[in-house]
């Protein structure tokens, strides 16, 4: 499993079910302390070769 972060490679850090909604997943990201105050940045997950559709988050 690899992310990005607004296209820089982030260090997933944990990944499991998620026990109280089935068929959801949690995947633990840790940001590059160089995106800080980036703003709107788009985070992308692959797992299995599959990459997930992008979310946008709000660094400050």
């Amino acid at each position: 499993m690899t992310a990005t972060i607004g296209g820089q490679k982030a260090d997933v850090v944990g990944a499991a079910p998620q026990p109280q909604f089935p068929a959801l997943d949690q995947v633990n990201v840790r940001v590059p302390r160089a995106l800080a105050g980036k703003g709107e940045v788009p985070v992308v997950i692959t797992a299995a070769g599959v990459r997930s559709n992008a979310v946008t988050v709000s660094l400050r």
